[in-house]
């Protein structure tokens, strides 16, 4: 059995972490359902499923790609993470009622998109994906 690499486990964890957060936030979404309508909370719960739901779907999808070596992974995870960024920003300036933090979000989107980006041009990923497409 061979070993997976390291940048391919901190990538098998960032998307592991993702899948966990949108997890935890749908169980306590449907727990709190009756409390967010009460307190009217803007975006609805619905919206909250929705979007955790299918981050979470996609974070699978990306989880079994890693796993099974699939070589067009890398480029799904670009354009997940630019489409989640970009989800992030469009909800949070035009679905929110108070914008109220502007720093650390840009600065975590940026590290964000840097580390994966980082351990996507790593040649290790890169050969990581590769073997599997030469034995298809």
């Amino acid at each position: 059995m061979k070993r997976t690499l390291t940048p391919v486990t901190f990538l098998m964890i960032i998307v592991l972490f993702s899948m966990l957060y949108n997890g935890i936030r749908i169980y306590s979404i449907l727990s709190y359902w009756e409390t967010l309508t009460n307190y009217d909370s803007h975006p609805e719960p619905l919206y909250m499923v929705i979007s955790s739901g299918f981050w979470f779907v996609i974070g699978m999808l990306l989880m079994i790609g890693i796993i099974r070596r699939f070589s067009r992974t890398p480029f799904f995870i670009y354009i997940s993470v630019i489409a989640g960024i970009s989800w992030f920003w469009i909800d949070r300036i035009f679905l929110q009622k108070r914008f109220t933090a502007f720093l650390f979000p840009t600065i975590e989107s940026l590290l964000t998109l840097s580390i994966i980006f980082l351990i996507l041009i790593n040649q290790d990923t890169k050969n990581y994906f590769r073997e599997q497409a030469r034995h298809d």
